[in-house]
């Protein structure tokens, strides 16, 4: 017992002098503070930006860098905050003009601000014709724009959609439905285009799985990315969310 108690006492001051050192080592005294350079984006309204905050900064002592601390903004127009290690800028459906956050960077002994300055542009309009095939079950989806849309339908009652396909640009596709109404979301992660529509009279195959009609959606346009979320249904915070929408096409 005495051995390993004493075996234990070596082990934490081993650790605590190569602690100490390390300190020593890294932060020595008169270390000269981190050097930041102000930053600056452009994007589209109802889009995401995950900024490299520390891509112009360094440290004349070769420090390692971090950012110790953001001006975190959760409400709209536009949203700066940390999630998951990783820094967003989330710009509300709508929104235009120029926006400044500002952040720490930081070596072991010093802050120092610096400034994100973001620019929001105008997303383009979606689009798109959704119409009733002459085949039962079908759907036809013509994508008018000069870039590619997302397009998922199912339910607004739901929380996740029925199907999602990827359209070109000028191109259709025919999608398979199992509801005599849906609700459907076009958008582009990229550029912020996004369009929410109903289509209901849909003719159903005699055979086959049938789903309860889709609820109109509470709105004709994109949802918002902030808000009061508990008033909305459970696919306006999931399928229905572009936020949703864009970090699942970011992680892919």
């Amino acid at each position: 017992m005495r051995r390993l108690t004493a075996r234990l006492a070596a082990l934490t001051s081993s650790v605590a002098l190569a602690s100490a050192l390390a300190v020593t080592v890294a932060a020595p005294a008169h270390a000269e503070p981190p050097v930041v350079g102000d930053d600056e984006i452009t994007m589209h309204a109802n889009t995401i930006a995950m900024p490299d905050l520390l891509a112009n900064d360094f440290d004349a002592d070769g420090d390692e860098l971090k950012v110790c601390r953001i001006e975190e903004k959760l409400d709209p127009p536009v949203g700066f905050f940390e999630f998951l290690g990783i820094h967003l800028v989330v710009a509300d459906v709508g929104v235009e003009g120029t926006f400044e956050f500002t952040y720490w960077a930081c070596d072991f002994e010093t802050l120092v601000p610096g400034t994100l300055t973001v620019h929001v542009k105008p997303s383009p309009k979606a689009a798109i014709t959704v119409k009733k095939a002459k085949k039962p079950g079908k759907v036809r989806v013509t994508n008018k724009s000069n870039f590619p849309l997302d397009f998922a339908w199912g339910s607004a009652a739901s929380e996740d959609p029925d199907g999602q396909v990827k359209i070109g640009k000028k191109k259709t596709r025919v999608v398979t439905v199992r509801r005599t109404a849906i609700t459907w979301m076009a958008q582009n992660a990229n550029n912020g285009a996004a369009k929410v529509g109903y289509l209901r009279g849909i003719k159903l195959p005699k055979k086959g799985k049938k789903l309860p009609p889709s609820p109109r959606p509470r709105s004709g346009e994109a949802f918002a990315f902030t808000g009061a979320l508990s008033a909305l249904d459970d696919a306006e915070q999931g399928w229905l969310s572009p936020l949703r929408a864009v970090v699942a096409q970011r992680s892919s």
